[in-house]
């Protein structure tokens, strides 16, 4: 576990989730958004939906959505409030349409 909108996945590599932001190690809700992330993903079967129009970040990570046991977490980081959208275009995901989904 790197961070609330990052994590390291057995096999694959440092996945940044894309379509999300959440605060940086200096800022308010770090810890939160951190812990919350490593209490859904820790130890589970991660799938990731690499983004077809940008597939890497300048820093070399995977950008892509990942998911649990069929469940969006970039969009349940959105939905329990530890994260915020940010849309950084190319991208072929819409982070908008992830606050009205269903868990």
């Amino acid at each position: 576990m790197i961070d609330g909108d990052t994590l390291d996945v057995s096999g694959i590599g440092r996945i940044r989730l894309v379509g999300i932001n959440t605060p940086e190690k200096d800022e308010q809700g770090y810890q939160e958004a951190t812990d919350f992330l490593r209490s859904v993903s820790l130890g589970k079967v991660v799938e990731i939906d690499v983004d077809d129009d940008s597939p890497r970040d300048h820093y070399g990570r995977i950008l892509g959505v990942v998911y649990i046991e069929d469940e969006n977490i970039n969009a349940r980081m959105l939905r329990s409030g530890h994260a915020e959208i940010l849309y950084l275009p190319p991208s072929e995901f819409d982070p908008t349409t992830w606050i009205a989904e269903t868990s």
